[in-house]
Formats: structure tokens, sequence, C-alpha cells
């Protein structure tokens, strides 16, 4: 049952955002993130986004263009 699981691990919506971010692409994230109204944004802030991206993609132009949106 979906609502026993989020009523009693608390942050478990979070831990399966997580789980997407580190399965995602670059746009995966970006649309996850839909300008800070999609569920990534619900869950973690735009600094926390920020850091993960940094540390699971490479420094390329398309990584430093997704940077520069998430705000």
């Amino acid at each position: 049952d979906p609502g026993a699981i989020n009523r009693n691990v608390t942050k478990w919506q979070r831990l399966l955002e997580l789980i997407k971010v580190l399965e995602a692409s670059l746009k995966d994230i970006q649309n996850r993130w839909a300008d800070g109204k999609g569920p990534l944004a619900h869950e973690f802030t735009a600094a926390q986004v920020k850091q993960l991206i940094r540390a699971l993609f490479q420094n390329t132009e398309r990584r430093a263009a997704l940077l520069a949106t998430i705000k």
C-alpha cells in the first residue's frame, strides 16, 4: 500500500526521486525539474540538484547550460 509507505517512511518520495535522478539523462533531469515546478523541485532544492548534476555528469556545455537554468 503506497499510502502506508508514505506514512511510515517520511522521505519515501525523496528517495524515489533520487533513484530516478541516478538513472536519468540530463534531459530527464531537466524535465523533472520543470523550471522549479516539477517533482524533482518538490523534493530537492536547486543547490542540491546542481550538486547531484555535477557529481553525476562530466563538465560539458550541456551540463553547464542545464546548471544555468536551475535556480
